[in-house]
């Protein structure tokens, strides 16, 4: 739950930003302490116009080097492969790894 939904005097755009950092996919997520310090730099510069301007966060956030996703593309064949082969393991009574 964002935090002005819980707390109405959190400022809404500060609310995305910490959702942003709660994010459960770590590619959604910021990806540099660049982006949320600039992002937090914007909301401390906007000062009384906090409550109308709602930019987007982690819009400036870029990733320091290149990062392979963190899900497998492409290889729906063999993951489904790797389900089965785990889904046989505990059907067969033996312990997981």
């Amino acid at each position: 739950m964002p935090p002005a939904a819980v707390v109405p005097d959190v400022p809404e755009p500060l609310s995305a930003i910490i959702m942003h950092l709660l994010e459960k996919e770590p590619d959604n997520r910021y990806q540099s302490a660049d982006g949320l310090v600039y992002d937090l730099e914007r909301l401390r510069d906007a000062g009384a116009d906090l409550r109308t301007t709602a930019p987007q966060a982690g819009e400036h956030d870029v990733p320091v080097r290149l990062l392979p996703p963190s899900r497998l593309a492409g290889r729906d064949a063999e993951v489904a492969e790797l389900c089965d082969s785990f889904a046989r393991r505990w059907t067969a009574g033996a312990r997981a790894c």
